[in-house]
Protein backbone atom coordinates (compact mmCIF):
# COMPACT_ATOMS: atom_id res chain seq x y z
CA UNK A 1 0.00 0.00 0.00
CA UNK A 2 1.51 3.33 -0.57
CA UNK A 3 1.29 6.07 1.89
CA UNK A 4 -1.73 7.95 0.47
CA UNK A 5 -3.25 5.14 0.82
CA UNK A 6 -4.21 3.35 -3.19
CA UNK A 7 -3.60 0.29 -3.68
CA UNK A 8 -1.71 -0.82 -6.47
CA UNK A 9 -3.76 -2.84 -9.11
CA UNK A 10 -7.55 -2.25 -7.56
CA UNK A 11 -9.97 -0.82 -9.90
CA UNK A 12 -13.61 1.19 -9.32
CA UNK A 13 -16.62 -1.85 -10.56
CA UNK A 14 -19.68 -0.52 -10.94
CA UNK A 15 -23.17 -3.30 -11.16
CA UNK A 16 -25.95 -2.79 -13.69
CA UNK A 17 -28.01 -1.29 -10.59
CA UNK A 18 -25.18 1.42 -9.94
CA UNK A 19 -25.20 2.82 -13.75
CA UNK A 20 -28.68 2.81 -13.66
CA UNK A 21 -28.44 5.38 -10.75
CA UNK A 22 -25.27 8.05 -12.38
CA UNK A 23 -27.04 10.95 -11.10
CA UNK A 24 -26.78 9.84 -7.35
CA UNK A 25 -23.82 10.99 -5.26
CA UNK A 26 -21.04 8.80 -5.51
CA UNK A 27 -20.54 9.58 -2.24
CA UNK A 28 -23.12 7.45 -0.69
CA UNK A 29 -21.82 3.32 0.11
CA UNK A 30 -22.90 0.54 -2.56
CA UNK A 31 -22.32 -2.88 -3.16
CA UNK A 32 -19.64 -4.92 -5.33
CA UNK A 33 -21.51 -7.82 -7.27
CA UNK A 34 -18.86 -9.20 -9.62
CA UNK A 35 -19.05 -12.54 -11.13
CA UNK A 36 -16.74 -14.04 -13.37
CA UNK A 37 -13.89 -11.36 -12.42
CA UNK A 38 -10.98 -11.43 -14.54
CA UNK A 39 -7.59 -12.37 -12.74
CA UNK A 40 -6.57 -8.88 -12.93
CA UNK A 41 -9.71 -7.45 -11.16
CA UNK A 42 -9.71 -9.86 -8.45
CA UNK A 43 -10.31 -8.31 -4.87
CA UNK A 44 -9.02 -9.52 -2.07
CA UNK A 45 -11.08 -9.34 0.96
CA UNK A 46 -9.67 -6.76 2.53
CA UNK A 47 -8.94 -4.88 -0.33
CA UNK A 48 -9.42 -1.08 -0.80
CA UNK A 49 -11.14 0.43 -3.63
CA UNK A 50 -10.81 4.18 -3.25
CA UNK A 51 -12.91 6.89 -5.07
CA UNK A 52 -12.87 10.51 -6.55
CA UNK A 53 -15.91 12.51 -7.30
CA UNK A 54 -14.72 14.28 -10.27
CA UNK A 55 -12.32 15.76 -12.32
CA UNK A 56 -11.29 18.88 -10.46
CA UNK A 57 -10.20 16.41 -7.85
CA UNK A 58 -8.03 14.30 -10.08
CA UNK A 59 -5.18 16.17 -9.47
CA UNK A 60 -1.49 14.38 -9.55
CA UNK A 61 1.39 14.46 -7.21
CA UNK A 62 4.09 13.40 -6.22
CA UNK A 63 4.56 10.20 -4.31
CA UNK A 64 8.06 9.40 -1.73
CA UNK A 65 8.51 6.75 -3.96
CA UNK A 66 8.68 8.69 -7.39
CA UNK A 67 5.45 7.82 -8.94
CA UNK A 68 2.78 9.76 -9.35
CA UNK A 69 -0.97 9.17 -8.80
CA UNK A 70 -4.31 10.87 -8.42
CA UNK A 71 -5.53 12.85 -5.50
CA UNK A 72 -8.00 10.34 -4.23
CA UNK A 73 -11.15 11.55 -1.45
CA UNK A 74 -10.89 10.50 1.57
CA UNK A 75 -13.85 8.17 1.56
CA UNK A 76 -13.20 4.48 1.05
CA UNK A 77 -14.93 1.16 0.08
CA UNK A 78 -13.40 -1.49 2.30
CA UNK A 79 -13.87 -5.11 1.08
CA UNK A 80 -17.45 -5.45 -0.11
CA UNK A 81 -18.43 -2.58 1.40
CA UNK A 82 -18.56 -3.08 5.01
CA UNK A 83 -18.58 0.82 5.83
CA UNK A 84 -18.62 0.12 9.54
CA UNK A 85 -15.61 -1.80 9.91
CA UNK A 86 -12.57 -0.16 11.30
CA UNK A 87 -9.97 -2.70 9.69
CA UNK A 88 -6.44 -3.67 11.84
CA UNK A 89 -5.24 -1.25 14.33
CA UNK A 90 -2.46 -0.93 12.08
CA UNK A 91 -4.63 0.03 9.21
CA UNK A 92 -7.06 2.75 11.59
CA UNK A 93 -3.17 3.73 12.00
CA UNK A 94 -2.33 4.37 8.22
CA UNK A 95 -5.86 5.94 7.72
CA UNK A 96 -5.57 8.38 10.56
CA UNK A 97 -2.01 9.50 9.61
CA UNK A 98 -3.11 10.02 6.29
CA UNK A 99 -5.55 12.35 6.94
CA UNK A 100 -2.68 14.20 8.51
CA UNK A 101 -1.10 14.41 5.25
CA UNK A 102 -0.41 17.98 4.25
CA UNK A 103 2.42 17.87 1.15
CA UNK A 104 3.26 20.80 -0.76
CA UNK A 105 1.00 23.03 1.32
CA UNK A 106 2.46 25.91 2.91
CA UNK A 107 3.92 25.58 6.26
CA UNK A 108 4.00 29.65 7.14
CA UNK A 109 0.43 29.93 7.13
CA UNK A 110 -0.12 26.80 9.06
CA UNK A 111 2.37 28.32 11.17
CA UNK A 112 0.37 31.34 11.67
CA UNK A 113 -2.72 29.88 12.49
CA UNK A 114 -0.83 27.48 15.50
CA UNK A 115 -2.02 24.74 13.44
CA UNK A 116 1.21 22.66 12.27
CA UNK A 117 1.06 20.12 14.70
CA UNK A 118 -2.15 18.96 12.89
CA UNK A 119 -0.40 18.30 9.79
CA UNK A 120 2.78 15.72 8.53
CA UNK A 121 4.34 17.98 5.38
CA UNK A 122 7.15 15.21 4.64
CA UNK A 123 7.30 12.36 3.24
CA UNK A 124 10.33 11.24 5.67
CA UNK A 125 8.12 12.53 8.81
CA UNK A 126 5.19 9.97 7.30
CA UNK A 127 7.08 6.81 7.32
CA UNK A 128 8.98 7.40 10.58
CA UNK A 129 5.40 8.29 12.26
CA UNK A 130 4.21 5.11 10.72
CA UNK A 131 6.28 3.03 12.21
CA UNK A 132 6.54 4.30 15.54
CA UNK A 133 2.83 4.21 15.63
CA UNK A 134 2.51 0.90 14.34
CA UNK A 135 4.91 -0.27 17.24
CA UNK A 136 2.31 1.32 19.78
CA UNK A 137 -0.58 -0.63 18.46
CA UNK A 138 0.78 -3.68 18.01
CA UNK A 139 2.35 -3.37 21.85
CA UNK A 140 -1.62 -2.61 22.76
CA UNK A 141 -2.86 -5.32 21.02
CA UNK A 142 -0.63 -7.97 22.27
CA UNK A 143 -0.72 -6.93 25.91
CA UNK A 144 -4.39 -5.19 26.44
CA UNK A 145 -6.04 -6.74 23.72
CA UNK A 146 -7.03 -3.60 22.48
CA UNK A 147 -8.69 -3.48 18.84
CA UNK A 148 -9.39 0.08 18.12
CA UNK A 149 -7.31 3.25 18.96
CA UNK A 150 -9.50 5.01 21.10
CA UNK A 151 -8.80 1.37 23.55
CA UNK A 152 -4.74 1.97 22.92
CA UNK A 153 -5.12 5.93 23.90
CA UNK A 154 -5.25 5.62 27.76
CA UNK A 155 -1.82 3.05 27.40
CA UNK A 156 0.67 5.71 25.90
CA UNK A 157 2.61 6.64 29.02
CA UNK A 158 2.80 3.13 30.00
CA UNK A 159 4.07 2.20 26.39
CA UNK A 160 7.01 5.22 26.64
CA UNK A 161 8.07 3.60 30.08
CA UNK A 162 8.75 0.60 28.15
CA UNK A 163 10.90 2.71 25.86
CA UNK A 164 13.24 3.69 28.20
CA UNK A 165 16.16 2.36 26.82
CA UNK A 166 15.95 4.33 23.68
CA UNK A 167 18.10 6.98 22.81
CA UNK A 168 16.39 10.09 23.85
CA UNK A 169 15.80 11.12 20.33
CA UNK A 170 14.00 8.12 19.30
CA UNK A 171 11.84 8.81 22.50
CA UNK A 172 11.35 12.47 21.68
CA UNK A 173 10.38 11.09 17.98
CA UNK A 174 8.14 7.94 19.21
CA UNK A 175 6.29 10.97 21.86
CA UNK A 176 5.56 13.26 18.73
CA UNK A 177 4.37 10.32 16.62
CA UNK A 178 1.29 9.39 19.48
CA UNK A 179 0.59 13.14 19.52
CA UNK A 180 0.19 13.55 15.49
CA UNK A 181 -1.51 10.25 15.85
CA UNK A 182 -4.04 11.29 18.42
CA UNK A 183 -4.05 15.05 17.47
CA UNK A 184 -1.87 16.50 20.03
CA UNK A 185 0.85 18.64 20.62
CA UNK A 186 3.47 16.79 22.10
CA UNK A 187 3.47 18.91 25.57
CA UNK A 188 0.16 18.37 26.07
CA UNK A 189 0.67 14.57 26.22
CA UNK A 190 2.28 15.16 29.38
CA UNK A 191 5.11 12.23 29.28
CA UNK A 192 8.93 12.20 30.54
CA UNK A 193 11.23 11.78 28.34
CA UNK A 194 15.20 11.72 28.57
CA UNK A 195 17.25 14.95 28.09
CA UNK A 196 19.33 15.10 24.43
CA UNK A 197 22.85 15.76 24.68
CA UNK A 198 25.16 16.08 21.81
CA UNK A 199 27.72 14.40 23.68
CA UNK A 200 25.40 11.18 23.56
CA UNK A 201 25.84 10.34 19.70
CA UNK A 202 27.52 7.52 18.44
CA UNK A 203 27.07 7.58 15.23
CA UNK A 204 28.52 9.52 12.70
CA UNK A 205 30.70 10.98 16.15
CA UNK A 206 32.99 7.77 16.43
CA UNK A 207 33.73 4.60 14.68
CA UNK A 208 30.83 2.08 15.56
CA UNK A 209 30.86 -1.16 14.51
CA UNK A 210 28.39 -0.31 11.68
CA UNK A 211 31.32 1.70 10.03
CA UNK A 212 33.20 -1.57 9.44
CA UNK A 213 30.65 -2.93 6.91
CA UNK A 214 31.69 -0.23 4.72
CA UNK A 215 34.23 0.35 2.66
CA UNK A 216 35.55 3.68 1.29
CA UNK A 217 38.41 2.50 -0.81
CA UNK A 218 35.83 0.39 -2.52
CA UNK A 219 32.82 3.90 -3.01
CA UNK A 220 35.89 6.17 -3.20
CA UNK A 221 33.64 7.84 -5.98
CA UNK A 222 30.31 8.17 -4.01
CA UNK A 223 32.71 9.72 -1.23
CA UNK A 224 34.54 12.07 -2.62
CA UNK A 225 30.84 13.00 -4.18
CA UNK A 226 29.43 13.57 -0.65
CA UNK A 227 32.16 15.60 0.35
CA UNK A 228 32.17 17.74 -1.97
CA UNK A 229 28.42 18.27 -2.39
CA UNK A 230 27.30 17.74 1.36
CA UNK A 231 24.10 16.09 0.39
CA UNK A 232 21.52 13.93 2.34
CA UNK A 233 21.20 10.49 1.46
CA UNK A 234 17.58 11.11 0.31
CA UNK A 235 18.67 13.43 -1.88
CA UNK A 236 21.57 10.92 -3.42
CA UNK A 237 19.27 8.63 -4.10
CA UNK A 238 16.82 10.58 -6.68
CA UNK A 239 19.79 13.07 -7.61
CA UNK A 240 20.33 13.28 -11.81
CA UNK A 241 22.90 14.41 -13.75
CA UNK A 242 21.16 17.05 -14.95
CA UNK A 243 20.83 18.86 -11.45
CA UNK A 244 24.51 19.93 -12.13
CA UNK A 245 24.14 24.10 -12.68
CA UNK A 246 26.76 26.31 -13.73
CA UNK A 247 26.58 30.51 -12.99
CA UNK A 248 28.29 32.95 -15.02
CA UNK A 249 30.91 33.03 -12.75
CA UNK A 250 32.02 29.34 -13.31
CA UNK A 251 31.16 28.24 -10.06
CA UNK A 252 29.45 24.77 -9.91
CA UNK A 253 26.58 23.94 -7.79
CA UNK A 254 24.05 20.93 -7.15
CA UNK A 255 20.24 22.12 -7.72
CA UNK A 256 18.41 20.38 -5.10
CA UNK A 257 14.84 19.68 -5.92
CA UNK A 258 13.91 16.60 -4.33
CA UNK A 259 14.22 13.83 -1.57
CA UNK A 260 15.29 17.33 0.81
CA UNK A 261 14.15 17.76 4.10
CA UNK A 262 10.42 19.81 4.19
CA UNK A 263 11.01 19.69 0.26
CA UNK A 264 13.10 22.66 0.02
CA UNK A 265 14.96 24.10 -2.77
CA UNK A 266 18.74 25.04 -2.58
CA UNK A 267 21.46 25.53 -4.76
CA UNK A 268 24.74 23.30 -2.71
CA UNK A 269 28.07 24.65 -3.70
CA UNK A 270 29.99 21.90 -5.36
CA UNK A 271 34.00 22.39 -3.52
CA UNK A 272 36.62 19.58 -3.43
CA UNK A 273 36.71 17.36 -6.18
CA UNK A 274 34.86 19.36 -8.66
CA UNK A 275 36.17 17.23 -11.89
CA UNK A 276 34.78 14.12 -10.35
CA UNK A 277 31.37 15.94 -9.17
CA UNK A 278 31.16 16.88 -13.24
CA UNK A 279 32.11 14.09 -14.79
CA UNK A 280 29.75 11.93 -12.57
CA UNK A 281 26.49 14.07 -13.34
CA UNK A 282 27.48 14.28 -17.06
CA UNK A 283 27.64 10.85 -17.23
CA UNK A 284 24.39 10.27 -16.12
CA UNK A 285 22.75 12.86 -17.46
CA UNK A 286 19.13 12.43 -17.39
CA UNK A 287 19.49 9.34 -15.67
CA UNK A 288 20.09 8.73 -11.75
CA UNK A 289 23.81 9.50 -10.50
CA UNK A 290 24.00 6.71 -8.57
CA UNK A 291 21.45 3.62 -8.72
CA UNK A 292 21.95 2.68 -5.11
CA UNK A 293 23.14 4.12 -2.05
CA UNK A 294 25.82 2.05 0.14
CA UNK A 295 23.35 1.28 3.35
CA UNK A 296 26.31 1.55 5.48
CA UNK A 297 28.26 4.98 4.19
CA UNK A 298 27.95 7.30 7.00
CA UNK A 299 26.36 10.34 5.22
CA UNK A 300 26.10 12.14 8.15
CA UNK A 301 29.59 12.63 8.66
CA UNK A 302 30.59 13.19 4.96
CA UNK A 303 28.01 16.18 5.35
CA UNK A 304 29.80 17.23 8.29
CA UNK A 305 32.98 17.60 6.48
CA UNK A 306 31.71 19.08 3.72
CA UNK A 307 29.84 22.06 6.05
CA UNK A 308 33.22 22.32 8.28
CA UNK A 309 35.22 23.25 4.49
CA UNK A 310 32.41 25.78 3.65
CA UNK A 311 32.67 27.17 6.68
CA UNK A 312 36.62 27.68 6.72
CA UNK A 313 36.01 29.30 3.10
CA UNK A 314 34.35 32.14 5.01
CA UNK A 315 35.27 32.29 8.13
CA UNK A 316 36.87 36.13 9.34
CA UNK A 317 39.52 36.33 12.40
CA UNK A 318 36.96 36.63 15.39
CA UNK A 319 39.25 38.90 16.99
CA UNK A 320 38.03 41.44 14.15
CA UNK A 321 34.82 40.70 14.74
CA UNK A 322 31.42 42.39 17.43
CA UNK A 323 30.60 40.54 19.93
CA UNK A 324 26.84 39.96 18.16
CA UNK A 325 28.67 38.97 14.98
CA UNK A 326 30.07 35.71 16.84
CA UNK A 327 27.84 32.66 18.20
CA UNK A 328 28.83 31.68 21.89
CA UNK A 329 28.45 27.90 21.83
CA UNK A 330 27.00 26.36 25.03
CA UNK A 331 26.20 22.74 26.75
CA UNK A 332 29.75 20.15 25.99
CA UNK A 333 30.87 22.82 23.38
CA UNK A 334 31.04 25.64 25.92
CA UNK A 335 33.76 27.84 25.60
CA UNK A 336 33.76 27.69 21.48
CA UNK A 337 33.04 30.48 19.43
CA UNK A 338 32.08 30.99 15.79
CA UNK A 339 31.59 33.46 13.02
CA UNK A 340 28.10 34.11 12.82
CA UNK A 341 27.92 34.84 9.03
CA UNK A 342 30.39 31.43 7.95
CA UNK A 343 27.98 29.24 9.72
CA UNK A 344 24.97 30.70 8.04
CA UNK A 345 26.72 30.22 4.56
CA UNK A 346 27.23 26.54 5.73
CA UNK A 347 23.83 26.22 6.92
CA UNK A 348 22.23 26.93 3.71
CA UNK A 349 24.35 24.92 1.91
CA UNK A 350 23.22 21.82 3.84
CA UNK A 351 19.46 23.09 3.66
CA UNK A 352 19.53 23.48 7.20
CA UNK A 353 19.54 27.87 7.47
CA UNK A 354 19.72 27.28 11.26
CA UNK A 355 23.42 27.62 12.46
CA UNK A 356 22.65 26.40 16.09
CA UNK A 357 22.20 22.77 14.37
CA UNK A 358 25.42 23.41 12.46
CA UNK A 359 26.99 24.46 15.54
CA UNK A 360 25.76 21.55 17.57
CA UNK A 361 26.51 18.35 14.83
CA UNK A 362 28.17 19.67 11.44
CA UNK A 363 31.31 21.82 12.45
CA UNK A 364 34.44 19.81 13.34
CA UNK A 365 36.54 22.20 14.46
Amino acid sequence: MTPMGERVGTCLLYTSSATKHKNRSLSAPFDLHVLGTPPAFILSQDQTCLLYTSSSERSYRATPYGHTMPSWRKESIIGHCNQNKKGSLVRQVEMTLNDRLAIGRKKNAHKAADITYKYIYSWETYRSYLKHCCYFVKWCSKTHGCKTLEECHPYMQEWMKTRKSLSPYTQKLEVSALAKLYGYRTGELDINTASRCRKDIKRSRNEVSRDRHFSEQKHADFVAFCRSTGLRRGELKVLRGTALYQDPSGTYYIHVTSGSKGGRERYAPVIGDIELVCKLCRDAGKNKVFPSIPSAADVHSYRAEYATQIYKQYVRPLEHLERHEIYYCRGDRKGEKFDRTAMKKASQALGHNRISVVAGHYLRI
